[in-house]
């Protein structure tokens, strides 16, 4: 990793991997990394060494909860006693991290990737490759649950809604078996198609949605433009354009069906709780004590009444 970026896009990158990046920051986020290989490529790198360490991080949880159950007798108490010593675990965990990052770096880097990972949320799935945060052609991804955005090198942004699974055909093409997904393309560009088991969809400068269900009946919504879908094998296809719908099946395509499927078109970033702590006091009287709270003694309660309230009591 010999790209620096700049203090504004690492603090985006932290605060993004911190879950506390605004909808406006992600947005910022996001332009950026559309107008930077570089930062795009460090994003990726970045992503992936902290995913790492958070494994690690679960793997010496797991460790210590293994550890914590085991029966020793007198002699292997004075040695477990030592095994878990902080300073042990000091030790440990700088050389897991430093064998983890050596095995990172040292291994290759993919030059034929076409797509990426953008964003993740909640992703359940079991492939090695996914977690390098890059995808090259005729690679599957199967998604068991969650939401993935990816992007490709033609600039168009595909989001995933699982359980899903698609093939990356290349940077302007994907094959949809199961699932649901969100496309958009940015204003100026076209040519990205989805294929489905009962046709394709041929982005005409837009953002659409597609699903596919266990049967291979297909659903496509446009949301901002226009595209051009093809049932089965046909050469000529239906236009649909913004707030059109269609449902593609037996080689037939019905415009506008009662039933419309319910897509994902974007990851909203978890709420950002931050605790309020807030201490009553019932030692002193407040310092208005016309707006106290007495009890029947006269003594305050540490509470303040509302503005207007407390006049039918006397003396309050």
């Amino acid at each position: 990793m010999t790209f620096n970026p700049n203090n504004d896009d690492q603090k985006l990158i932290d605060d993004y991997l911190a879950n506390t990046l605004d909808a406006a920051g992600q947005a910022v986020l996001e332009d950026r990394l559309r107008s930077s290989n570089q930062l795009r490529a460090f994003f990726v790198e970045y992503c992936a060494l902290d995913t790492n360490l958070q494994l690690l991080l679960r793997s010496q949880k797991s460790l210590a909860s293994s550890l914590g159950q085991l029966e020793c007798n007198d002699d292997q108490r004075v040695a477990k006693k030592s095994f878990k010593s902080p300073w042990w675990w000091a030790i440990a965990a700088s050389l897991l991290l430093v064998v983890t990052a050596a095995i990172w770096w040292s291994a290759p880097r993919s030059s034929a990737a076409v797509a990426w990972i953008l964003n993740a949320q909640n992703c359940d799935w079991n492939q090695t490759s996914v977690a390098r945060g890059q995808f090259v052609k005729n690679q599957i991804i199967e998604i068991e649950r969650g939401l993935l955005e990816i992007g490709f090198d033609s600039q168009a942004r595909v989001l995933v809604e699982g359980p899903a699974k698609m093939t990356i055909l290349s940077g302007r093409r994907v094959q949809l078996l199961a699932g649901n997904v969100a496309v958009k393309m940015p204003k100026g560009l076209s040519g990205f198609e989805v294929l489905t088991p009962n046709g394709r969809i041929l982005d005409l400068g837009t953002e659409f949605g597609v699903s596919v269900s266990a049967n291979g009946d297909v659903d496509v919504k446009v949301f901002d433009g226009e595209v051009m879908a093809f049932a089965g094998a046909a050469k000529v296809g239906q236009k649909l354009l913004q707030t059109q719908s269609a449902h593609l099946q037996n080689n037939q395509i019905e415009l506008d069906p009662e039933r419309e499927a319910i897509f994902v078109r974007q990851i909203v970033p978890p709420p950002v709780r931050v605790p309020h702590s807030f201490q009553l006091s019932f030692d002193s009287q407040p310092e208005s004590f016309e707006q106290a709270a007495l009890d029947q003694n006269g003594k305050s309660i540490g509470l303040q009444r509302l503005p207007g309230t407390g006049s039918a009591f006397e003396n309050r």
